[in-house]
């Protein structure tokens, strides 16, 4: 690594200023508010039970077209009329995209689900990198990250209020603690990221506020009952930033008694309120059915591979977009337009004996194996861990608090994406009230990281003459 002690704050003026002379103002602009908005405000549209708390807008369900009409404008304007900075982790994101694409477009071909299936089911797996393509294409800094940490700050503690009036007037149980999503996992998921960057930031620089904003939090996000999340992020990452500090036995005695203070006394309070999670359900159909291989979310790959085992194109390709399992296809199944295989996979889902994301007899990455094929499940595997890999390397080489903390709680947020992703086939990579905030840290995250990146492949002569001009 080469040293970067003589360069400037990546927010002073090195690679943002480069990156904001490189964009257009106005649609990096309309689209950062886009993102902290509309996805917010499409997810409590669909709340429909009468007299939440959490309830506030109402709009049809064909506003979600906005979504792909403003992702692939902002996407398309950068360059109409900007030039974004070109470099190797924008470029391989881009190219994973188009692969995905071609899969999706030739293997739709062999069992033509109809040109709107075909379209919207290519969209539902690749909005997640629309999103993200965009927000590197606008090249949102340090700037963008000030304004992002205050609404993020903002929309956390108005959650916390909702979730507490939906305590009082829904009561405790699974699924009534979702703040102002209609899905309790997407608040959590939302909370726990924001979380986990605050208790970071707190290792970093023993900052009070962020460790005592950070553990507030945890209550309503473990209230929303997601067992898989709450697992995940008091097992895995709680422990990795106690991990952080272990060298300072105050600062750890001090967020690991106030922490785990915190956990017991919401996990008592959920007992006394008689809400059972359902891992002892799931462990009882363990045994009914003769061990853990029989649950959806491990059968669910077999079926994938015997939907794409007829020949050398639909193994390559699939079987086409909407025709497996996601979010399109269970539309399809709805309506009684699904293909054999689909139609079986949603009685399944429908029955009386199914048992919620631990049954689904297909997830994310098994319907883009059956829907795009090997080539669309490389280049889905490609490019997440391109992006987990990168922001590990920044939080490992950045020299900011603040970017070493975005860039790990942005890293552990899309694994607990890809996590869930295991369980279920949508809601969870094409849920943009999740990636819309997923996408902005990333984003700002490796744009405030040009800078410091020395590599001569990492851009054009002409993009590097741009980031390092003012230094």
């Amino acid at each position: 690594m080469v040293a970067h002690e003589a360069l400037p704050a990546a927010g002073a003026r090195g690679g943002a200023d480069g990156g904001r002379r490189e964009r257009a103002p106005a649609i990096g602009g309309l689209f950062f508010l886009f993102l902290l908005t509309w996805p917010v405000l499409a997810s409590n549209a669909l709340i429909r039970r009468p007299g939440d708390p959490g309830h506030w807008i109402t709009m049809p369900a064909a506003a979600r077209f906005v979504e792909p009409v403003v992702l692939l404008g902002a996407l398309f304007g950068s360059y109409l009329f900007g030039r974004p900075l070109r470099y190797r982790f924008l470029i391989s994101l881009v190219r994973c995209t188009a692969a995905i694409v071609v899969a999706g477009l030739v293997g739709s071909l062999l069992a033509f689900p109809g040109l709107f299936n075909m379209l919207y089911g290519v969209y539902e797996v690749i909005v997640c990198l629309l999103a993200l393509v965009a927000v590197l294409a606008c090249g949102f800094d340090r700037k963008e990250l000030r304004k992002l940490m205050g609404y993020l700050a903002i929309l956390g503690a108005v959650n916390c209020v909702v979730g507490v009036a939906q305590i009082a007037v829904l009561g405790v149980a699974a699924d009534n603690v979702h703040g102002l999503y209609n899905d309790a996992n997407t608040m959590s998921t939302v909370l726990y990221i924001v979380s986990g960057f605050c208790l970071y930031y707190y290792t970093l620089t023993r900052s009070l506020r962020h460790l005592a904003y950070g553990l507030g939090l945890i209550p309503i996000a473990y209230l929303a009952f997601n067992e898989k999340l709450n697992l995940f992020f008091l097992v895995l990452m709680a422990p990795l930033v106690l991990l952080r500090m272990r060298k300072q036995v105050f600062s750890i005695g001090l967020a690991a008694v106030a922490g785990v203070v915190l956990v017991v006394s919401t996990a008592r309070y959920a007992e006394r309120s008689g809400v059972a999670g359902r891992t002892a359900v799931v462990s009882d159909l363990i045994a009914e059915r003769g061990g853990p291989l029989t649950l959806g979310v491990f059968r669910s790959w077999p079926t994938a591979w015997e939907q794409i085992n007829d020949g050398p194109a639909s193994l390559l390709f699939g079987s086409g977009a909407s025709n497996f399992g996601g979010p399109v296809a269970a539309g399809r199944f709805n309506r009684g337009t699904a293909t054999l295989i689909t139609t079986e996979l949603f009685a399944v889902q429908t029955s009386a004996a199914y048992l919620g994301a631990f049954d689904s007899p297909t997830n994310y990455f098994s319907n883009v194996l059956g829907e795009f094929g090997v080539v669309g499940l490389i280049a889905t595997l490609v490019w997440l861990a391109r992006v987990v890999f990168t922001l590990h390397v920044i939080g490992l080489r950045h020299p900011e608090p603040d970017i070493i903390a975005w860039a790990w709680a942005a890293k552990w947020g899309w694994l607990m994406v890809a996590m869930q992703a295991l369980f279920v086939p949508f809601g969870v990579f094409e849920n943009l009230a999740v990636i819309a905030p997923l996408a902005l840290i990333t984003g700002i995250v490796v744009v405030e990281w040009l800078p410091y990146d020395r590599s001569s492949r990492q851009w054009s002569a002409r993009d590097r003459d741009a980031i390092l001009s003012d230094q």
